[in-house]
């Protein structure tokens, strides 16, 4: 039986179905959906800014733990190299060093260019090809000088006792990783 024909009258308005003419509400909606999600997004990218990114970095070695722990391995390998191989790879311990912490240049340069470099100014202070400023303190390029010329004394000089001069050059080298490690202690304890 058909329930239009029982009813007298209209049929009631149904008011519980409303159509998609409704805009001021769907307007509400999107505007609030979009808030919501901007502020989810901020607070993803601050999780990551401030606490996933930081702990990526805090893994990476140092540049003076890379070069104490290229030096104690060529410490380990010492009787099984040659003087010439050995101080070869103790100087490139060093310059690698002095490339990645101090952004200087003397990977790049002979010992002679080096020293020249060194010598032509007192503060050490500002490389005449690139015109910019170096940052090893004087004291450790006084260090370095000497390390280098021991190392070309040894790579050049073909001296038939250059083996028992590997210990004292890498001891130097160890020095001159010491006192990057105080200067740079002191000069922090300073600011």
């Amino acid at each position: 039986m058909n329930p239009c024909l029982l009813a007298e009258g209209p049929l009631p308005d149904i008011e519980d179905i409303v159509g998609p003419g409704n805009w001021p509400h769907l307007l509400q909606t999107l505007l609030w959906s979009g808030i919501i999600l901007l502020f989810l997004t901020a607070i993803g990218v601050a999780v990551f800014v401030f606490l996933i990114k930081p702990r990526r970095e805090s893994h990476r070695p140092s540049a003076l733990s890379l070069a104490h722990r290229a030096l104690r391995e060529l410490e380990s390998r010492m009787d099984s190299l040659t003087a010439n191989e050995f101080s070869l790879k103790v100087s490139d311990a060093l310059k690698d060093f002095f490339q990645a912490r101090f952004h200087d240049p003397i990977r790049f340069e002979t010992s002679e260019e080096f020293l020249n470099r060194f010598s032509s100014s007192a503060a050490f202070a500002f490389d005449r090809q690139g015109g910019t400023r170096t940052a090893i303190p004087v004291a450790t390029g006084d260090q370095v000088a000497v390390f280098l010329r021991t190392c070309d004394e040894i790579k050049f000089g073909r001296r038939p006792d250059a083996d028992q001069y590997k210990r004292p050059l890498l001891d130097q080298a160890l020095g001159i990783l010491a006192s990057v490690h105080d200067e740079t202690a002191v000069s922090q304890a300073k600011g």
